[in-house]
């Protein structure tokens, strides 16, 4: 008499039939798949665009196409100034401008304000993309700066600082301010920098 209880099972009995549970994984693998890339395009699609459009980006095409750096001013132009004006206004002129600030800084630190002095510490602060010192330096150059072109310069450069920053209220105040001044030395550098920030603006706002 056979004993049913006692039958040894056949292990190919209670083994998953090949393949039975790969379709529903590969199925949730290309799901997740698919959700993936639909989430994953519109976030750099948006990423490339906003970047485009970024603080820094519009700052250098301003700075590219409507205020190009400054040149640095004529060695005869120096006035009451230390004696290491002229080779750190060298510095600046070649593009020196870590170099430059160095020297620019040991003379603010030993000799009187001056607004030139003041002016060209702020630009090369800007040169480096230091928005917030650049805007100290430039403020004070117009805080102390007589009517005339280092007053001019520090305005127009201050107004592009504020772009860096990305206070666009602000950059487009002193770009207006500019624009609307026929007698400015910058007065044509405002207004083409005052339309494209504002393109920029219109922008980001639709």
């Amino acid at each position: 008499m056979v004993n049913h209880w006692t039958m040894e099972a056949n292990p190919e009995e209670f083994q998953p039939e090949k393949g039975k549970h790969r379709l529903p994984v590969f199925r949730i693998m290309a799901i997740l798949t698919v959700l993936a890339f639909l989430i994953v395009l519109p976030l750099f699609y948006y990423l490339s665009t906003s970047a485009s459009g970024s603080p820094e980006k519009l700052f250098t095409a301003i700075h590219a196409e409507d205020i190009p750096a400054d040149g640095g001013i004529a060695i005869e132009q120096e006035v009451d100034l230390a004696s290491g004006f002229t080779a750190a206004m060298t510095l600046f002129s070649e593009e020196n401008y870590e170099e430059a600030l160095v020297a620019f800084t040991d003379l603010i630190k030993t000799g009187p304000e001056n607004d030139t002095l003041a002016c060209y510490i702020g630009l090369t602060h800007l040169e480096l993309k230091h928005s917030d010192t650049a805007i100290f330096w430039l403020e004070k150059a117009l805080s102390v700066a007589q009517p005339g072109i280092i007053s001019e310069k520090a305005q127009i450069y201050l107004g592009l600082a504020y772009t860096l920053k990305g206070d666009f209220p602000k950059a487009k105040e002193i770009f207006n301010l500019i624009a609307g001044n026929e007698n400015h030395t910058y007065h044509n550098e405002a207004i083409k920098a005052e339309a494209r920030l504002l393109r920029y603006i219109e922008r980001e706002e639709e």
